[in-house]
């Protein structure tokens, strides 16, 4: 909008009759059909609000071609839209189908964005790793790059093998059974009012959201997000950086080296403490992923 007034202003002053009449143009269909164009310039950034229905959301997803199937195997891109938060109208879809190929469909650009972020840092880290391998001295910018890395990852900037067991992505099958378990498909109270995906716990504070089934005594709460990309990448660093995945990252090392894409399901097994429900959860997550044909998700990549 802020280009159009632009334009609008540099025509008036150089007189150009053609030039008033196409920034007039624009003006009155930004104004007719703004609404639609602002979803679309919105939902590309997910640090700000987005389409607000989900009729709109689907509108969006079909005028790039986003279809689940298309993407699944492998004939088309995802299109980079990222949805900053659920619609207001989410609980309005009655049929559960419905909203699970919505959810996923949701997501999936956000996850893979996620990913593709880890992924330039995995890629630089192992230039980083091979020239100190090969006894070359780094240089300040490289230095401070792997500091501040290793700080993020909390492990030691001086093990380069250790930290890139930890910088690496999580497999989108995986990530979406997850939100789907810890969401309820999007439907919880967390991801509607805190954008929350992962039922993340912190101590009771005004990031957080106390559960209504909270025990007596306990100081917990659901930690709420901006939007829910931020959701997605703090649930990113969880898995990269807290102990008790440990075998996780193991895992997921072991597919890296045996080549081939790194799937979602052998690695549910290592997430049993991620729930109290121990070997049930893992086996919820499987079911997911099975039920749902969310193992196809693993290959699936951004557009340009």
């Amino acid at each position: 909008m802020a280009r159009v007034r632009a334009l609008w202003r540099a025509t008036r002053r150089r007189a150009d009759p053609w030039r008033v009449v196409l920034a007039a143009t624009m003006l009155v269909v930004f104004a007719a059909a703004g609404p639609l164009w602002l979803g679309l310039w919105l939902s590309r950034d997910a640090t700000t609000a987005g389409p607000r229905q989900v009729g709109e959301i689907a509108a969006l997803f079909d005028r790039h071609g986003y279809r689940l199937g298309a993407v699944a195997d492998g004939g088309a891109a995802v299109p980079r839209i990222f949805v900053a938060r659920l619609p207001r109208d989410w609980a309005d879809l009655a049929r559960v189908a419905a909203r699970k190929r919505m959810f996923t469909k949701l997501l999936l650009p956000i996850v893979l964005r996620a990913n593709e972020g880890i992924s330039n840092d995995r890629r630089r880290l192992r230039r980083v790793a091979a020239r100190l391998a090969a006894g070359t001295a780094l240089t300040r910018n490289e230095r401070g790059w792997l500091d501040n890395l290793a700080a993020a990852y909390k492990t030691d900037p001086r093990d380069p093998r250790a930290l890139l067991l930890r910088v690496d992505g999580v497999p989108p099958s995986l990530a979406v059974a997850q939100a789907a378990v810890e969401s309820g498909w999007g439907t919880s109270r967390f991801a509607a009012e805190g954008n929350a995906l992962y039922g993340q716990w912190i101590e009771e504070g005004p990031q957080g959201m106390v559960p209504a089934s909270r025990e007596p005594g306990r100081t917990y709460a659901i930690q709420r997000f901006e939007s829910l990309s931020a959701s997605v990448e703090a649930y990113l660093r969880n898995l990269n950086t807290h102990r008790a995945y440990r075998a996780f990252r193991r895992a997921r090392a072991m597919q890296r080296r045996a080549g081939g894409v790194v799937r979602g399901a052998p690695l549910a097994p290592e997430l049993r403490a991620y729930s109290q429900d121990g070997i049930k959860y893992v086996q919820t997550i499987l079911a997911i992923i099975e039920k749902n044909g969310l193992d196809a998700l693993d290959r699936t990549t951004l557009a340009p």
